[in-house]
């Protein structure tokens, strides 16, 4: 059962959830909270193990991101791609996995 979106923000709150630029060819269409992550493992094609970082956001906040769009970390400046399809937690949150700009 989802939570609401109280209970996602509580969340990200307590684990100290980073602000996310959202760009689409340079120019910011929004912004997006989640939980950084250095090492994740994904499935990758032909079913190889990828370890990349991650973020865990809200499914709401990334209603329009698609892997056309770039993350820059508010904390740390970084740039990334977003790789793959985004993980739903089928809690309200997803995984979004990140490759360095």
């Amino acid at each position: 059962m989802p939570f609401t979106d109280d209970d996602l923000d509580s969340f990200l709150d307590t684990f100290e959830a980073r602000t996310y630029s959202v760009r689409l060819s340079g120019v910011e269409v929004k912004t997006l909270r989640g939980i950084f992550r250095r090492a994740t493992e994904f499935v990758g094609q032909a079913d190889q193990i990828l370890v990349l970082p991650s973020i865990r956001c809200k499914e709401s906040d990334l209603d329009g991101v698609t892997r056309t769009h770039t993350l820059i970390d508010g904390v740390t400046g970084i740039e990334y791609k977003i790789h793959g399809d985004f993980v739903p937690a089928n809690s309200g949150l997803s995984l979004v996995g990140l490759v360095k700009k």
